[in-house]
């Protein structure tokens, strides 16, 4: 199996991005192209605006898909492609970190078969649809009401002691949003 990535991010022609991928990665080694299952096949040789390299762990290929994405392939030679793919993701959200990267197109690919079977996403918007969010972030809002009720009516006269219990799952949907933020700016990947 393998992981394809699209990459958008500002404007950048190849030979700047040679520099910074071979400044990240070290040099181009076309060689890396025979030694792949999936890239050895003559079409990956022809192809003119190419970089790829590999490590212990993966064989990186990056390809421009305009002067504003950048394509990415992922094959993992040991251990876990998803691990691989968070390792690729990372490289470049380091390597690109002034050029605004975003993922937009991120699979994980059966290489027989060559059918998508997982599909990665980052952002707040997917940390945010994640039940370990949104259960607390429900419950804080839940008990925000209800101490807002109860404050007015049944509670009126020890507001103190109501405020008090129900403070854990207000701060409970805090963390919550907290701890999101902080997996959206780590640029963590969730895969379905």
């Amino acid at each position: 199996m393998y992981s394809r990535f699209k990459i958008d991010h500002d404007a950048v022609d190849w030979p700047a991005m040679l520099a910074l991928l071979a400044a990240h990665y070290g040099t181009d080694d076309r060689s890396v192209l025979s030694r792949s299952q999936l890239l050895s096949t003559g079409a990956w040789s022809k192809v003119k605006k190419l970089f790829a390299t590999d490590s212990p762990d993966c064989r990186l290929v990056f390809t421009p898909g305009s002067s504003s994405e950048l394509q990415i392939y992922v094959e993992p030679v040991e251990g876990n492609a998803m691990n691989a793919a968070l390792s690729a993701w990372k490289g470049v959200r380091k390597i690109l970190h002034d050029k605004s990267p975003k993922l937009s197109h991120l699979v994980m690919v059966d290489e027989q078969s060559r059918k998508e079977f997982l599909t990665g996403e980052t952002g707040i918007k997917i940390e945010f649809k994640r039940k370990e969010t949104i259960l607390p972030i429900a419950i804080g809002v839940a008990t925000i009401i209800y101490v807002s009720v109860g404050l007015f009516t049944f509670a009126a006269e020890s507001q103190g002691k109501f405020i008090g219990g129900a403070l854990t799952g207000i701060i409970g949907a805090i963390a919550s949003v907290v701890f999101a933020v902080l997996e959206v700016r780590k640029g963590t990947l969730r895969w379905k």
